[in-house]
């Protein structure tokens, strides 16, 4: 990621040597069970950010001194960043990028590197490795205005590329050229946002928004055809969002988003070999775990080590001794299978049959075939199959899943026969293992004869101790209505803790109705809307939410922006409603001025101002008839002088301005 100038955390605060053109990264994300989660639910300590790429490895400028951020020197801000290695451009962190490995990136506007040489705002950059302070290793990867066809006062906001090097090759190379693809969002107020009123080379479909994502293929036509990839209202914003980070991560048919995956494993359903079980590829090799090949994931495969594409129950029925350092049980080939680091020593093995590890009071530790001869020591058994190299004699009681205690030797043994231990207790301690008891899951089902502990991890209620499914009372789910209209189907008290209303029915059979909500406007004044769609039709900046009140919130009061008409003229207006309202192209965003607002003039021939074209705008041409100075706006056809031709071009648009 990348920080503003003035931020907090770039020197905003604190002097110190970080930069708007440093990149940093995060540690707060991990792919947990499937998709990318948020890792923890309290914010990030305060310097858990690591600086991955300093500005200076990118041949950037930052400010000469440590003091200079709070003097106003200026220092490169880096608007977007793509790397073309997934994880980091700089794998050591050594602040140099590693060789072979390229950055892309734009700069904001005010950026020192952005002269010389002559590189805009919407220009795409790329670094190439070695990278050394001080040495500018960064040029231009396309041209924004040429050769991806913006305009000059566009913008960049947000990158994404796709550089497969020249056609067929599949390799990055730096350079814009055959079989590249660029995706970008453009900053509120650049003029190619007006749509093609204001660049022929935007798509047919009137103004744009900072919220829509944009694609150009590499092409040699100028002005080039750029495409829209995604509105803002296909990705769920209002037109008034400004997007300023994408990425996208593209797939093949196994993998596309549309193709149902039940347990997320990134795999779709028709190509999972376990479609019920997460399982996702292996990281080397890229396939699902199938370890006997009989099209079944080892996850699910109730024979990992016979192929059994049947999926036989008596195929590997036969119970054996499964054994690893620490104990000992008599299971089948496929529990022990769940085991890591254990190994099984075939059907009809009794663990009785393998010695044990005997802990003597002395420290040391010996094998013996039978715990009498352990007890003979003055020693504690560990059990059938342990090793004295990995043991520890750590004795405690082990809760079985049927409500029976054991004393074993240790907690690993316990967890082999997948019990609960706990150290330094024996089984003759009272009330050690509770009973088992009815245990009601959040299905409204009911299981009978599990521990509590087993209970809550099925995600159950324990019902107390001697109770039975046949006389438990389980809370059975229904049809709870959510404040945005939708319907999920869950018991009263998960409802409840939802903020939903419990209907005592099944989805089908009701209609649930979303909640209004609060919508801000400009002004700070606040109405209720029914949704985000009809808070914007009534000119609104914000919606709230469904259930939420105007009561309880503050609407803050936004400063006034500039609004562009076709004929270049700008007033300022409170929001892009009234801009609308008044015959307005494109509202430039809250706290624009019009004495910094370039706005096109897409109706030259309107010299009057007068919003049309008719005979008063002839008449200012007669009245400018003749040869031009050096540049005239009468010159309606660029060839130097004011004469009929101007007037057939008055002739040819007249009429109203678009």
């Amino acid at each position: 990621m990348t920080l503003s100038s003035g931020k907090p955390s770039n020197g905003g605060g604190d002097p110190g040597d970080e930069a708007a053109g440093d990149v940093y990264i995060s540690a707060r994300f991990a792919r947990v069970g499937g998709p990318l989660t948020f890792v923890g639910i309290t914010p990030a300590p305060l310097g858990t950010n690591t600086l991955g790429v300093d500005e200076e490895a990118l041949g950037l400028q930052a400010p000469a001194a440590t003091y200079e951020k709070l003097t106003g020197t200026p220092e490169d801000d880096l608007d977007a960043l793509e790397a073309d290695d997934a994880a980091t451009i700089d794998a050591d962190l050594d602040g140099i990028i590693d060789q072979g490995r390229y950055a892309f990136f734009t700069l904001d506007p005010g950026s020192p590197s952005l002269f010389p040489p002559a590189i805009a705002a919407n220009d795409i950059l790329v670094a190439t490795a070695p990278a050394v302070p001080g040495v500018f290793l960064f040029f231009p990867y396309a041209d924004g205005t040429a050769s991806i066809g913006l305009l000059p006062d566009d913008v960049i906001d947000a990158l994404v590329l796709d550089d497969n090097g020249f056609a067929g090759t599949g390799d990055p190379d730096g350079i814009w050229n055959a079989g590249d693809e660029i995706l970008f969002s453009l900053e509120a107020g650049s003029p190619s946002l007006l749509g093609t009123i204001a660049n022929p080379a935007m798509p047919i479909g009137g103004a744009f928004s900072g919220g829509d994502v944009f694609s150009k293929a590499f092409g040699p036509v100028v002005p080039a055809s750029i495409g829209r990839y995604a509105s803002a209202a296909e990705l769920g914003l209002v037109f008034d969002d400004e997007l300023d980070a994408i990425d996208l991560a593209l797939s093949t048919p196994c993998f596309e988003m549309d193709i149902p995956d039940f347990d997320l494993d990134g795999v779709g359903d028709p190509c999972d070999n376990c479609p019920q079980f997460y399982n996702p590829p292996d990281p080397i090799s890229g396939d699902q775990l199938d370890t006997d090949g009989d099209g079944i994931g080892d996850t699910c495969d109730n024979c990992p080590f016979h192929y059994n594409p049947d999926q036989d129950p008596d195929a590997c029925s036969g119970t054996g001794a499964c054994h690893n350092d620490f104990g000992c049980a008599e299971l089948t080939e496929a529990e022990c299978f769940m085991f890591e680091g254990a190994h099984w020593d075939g059907e009809g093995i009794s663990c009785s049959m393998l010695p044990g590890v005997c802990c003597i009071p002395d420290g040391t530790c010996t094998l013996v075939p039978h715990e009498t001869e352990c007890l003979a020591l003055g020693g504690l058994f560990g059990g059938h199959g342990t090793q004295w190299a990995s043991l520890v004699c750590d004795p405690g009681a082990c809760c079985l899943p049927d409500g029976t205690c054991d004393d074993v030797a240790n907690v690993t043994r316990c967890d082999l026969l997948a019990g609960d231990f706990t150290e330094g207790t024996n089984c003759a301690s009272p009330d050690e293992c509770p009973d088992p008891e009815a245990c009601c899951l959040d299905t409204g089902a009911c299981i009978d004869d599990l521990v509590p502990r087993d209970c809550h991890i099925a995600g159950g209620s324990p019902q107390g101790a001697s109770t039975v499914c046949a006389t438990a009372s389980c809370p059975q789910p229904d049809a709870c209505c959510l404040v945005d209209g939708s319907c999920i189907f869950v018991t009263a008290q998960q409802c409840s803790a939802a903020g939903g209303v419990p209907q005592g029915a099944l989805c089908g059979d009701v209609q649930c109705i979303a909640l209004p909500g609060a919508c801000c406007f400009a002004d700070g004044s606040c109405q209720q809307a029914a949704d985000g769609l009809a808070c914007a039709e009534m000119g609104g900046t914000s919606f709230h939410g469904p259930g939420t009140d105007c009561g309880e919130v503050t609407c803050p009061v936004l400063p006034p922006g500039a609004c562009c008409f076709s004929n270049g003229i700008c007033t300022e207006v409170a929001s892009a409603a009234d801009c609308v309202a008044i015959g307005g192209l494109g509202f430039q965003g809250h706290g624009t001025e019009c004495a910094t607002t370039i706005c096109p003039n897409l109706c030259p021939a309107d010299l009057d101002g007068s919003g049309d074209v008719g005979f008063s705008d002839i008449l200012v041409l007669i009245s400018a008839w003749g040869p031009c100075p050096p540049v005239c706006p009468e010159d309606l056809n660029g060839n130097g002088q004011v004469d009929f031709a101007d007037i057939l071009v008055v002739i040819g648009v007249w009429g109203p301005c678009p």
